[in-house]
């Protein structure tokens, strides 16, 4: 099964429980699960890592980035900007949480807020791209609004941007132990969130590998360790990193 069919799969997956769900609890549960399966599918499609023609994967990008609430090209900008110079103060991404969790979560709405701008400054050439897909953000979501799901779909899109810098950023890089524990738990037992937190360090390594082989791999990895930690079988797939 390809990459990209399994994210659909889990998309739909989350799209039905967000419609269908009777009780307000569950929606805002399902909005969250929607988000995610949403980020993972645009987070693959921002590193090519779906295996589709530069066309398609720079409409996917723009599609879902869309969906989310961002403009596709401004966020491959900046997180590749990250994956090159992590943490330093020209990562649109991480230069927020180098300082801990609170400096991460106040710095968070001028994250969201001021992606726009340093898109428009940093990626030229993109900017009439970049401005249409910022339009259609606010389209998207204002049609959105115009419905009690779509207004806690929305809602809740926007308190994950917003708080972006700690759950993307900071935890994935320096993961407190108790949730790194409870994550690799969740992660062994085919739970696609807890990855986020588990897989980072070889997702730096090896940016172009898909969500679901990355997934697929640290499991080989921690399942058969040699004396370095890694399994010698995820070693040569891996590959040096």
């Amino acid at each position: 099964m390809s990459p990209l069919f399994r994210h659909v799969l889990h998309v739909l997956l989350a799209l039905v429980l967000w419609g269908a769900s009777p009780r307000i609890e569950l929606q805002a549960t399902a909005s969250v699960l929607l988000f995610f399966m949403l980020f993972f599918l645009f987070h693959d499609a921002l590193h090519g890592a779906l295996g589709l023609s530069r066309r398609a994967n720079e409409l996917l990008m723009s599609g879902s980035g869309v969906v989310l609430g961002v403009s596709g090209h401004a966020a491959r900008r900046a997180h590749l900007r990250h994956h090159a110079r992590p943490f330093a103060d020209d990562d649109p991404e991480g230069h927020a949480a180098k300082k801990g969790l609170w400096a991460a979560l106040r710095a968070g709405p001028s994250v969201y807020l001021g992606l726009r701008a340093w898109g428009l400054l940093h990626a030229p050439a993109e900017r009439a791209l970049q401005r249409r897909e910022w339009r259609a953000v606010v389209i998207f979501f204002g049609a959105l609004a115009l419905f009690p799901a779509g207004r806690l779909y929305v809602f809740t899109a926007l308190v994950l941007h917003v708080t972006m810098p700690a759950w993307a950023a900071l935890l994935p890089h320096q993961p407190p132990r108790p949730l790194l524990a409870v994550a690799t738990a969740l992660a062994r037992r085919g739970f696609l969130f807890p990855a986020l937190f588990v897989t980072h360090p070889l997702h730096h390594q090896h940016p172009k590998l898909d969500t679901f082989t990355l997934v697929r791999r640290w499991r080989t990895a921690t399942r058969e360790p040699n004396r370095y930690g890694v399994s010698e079988r995820a070693r040569q797939e891996l590959g040096p990193g």
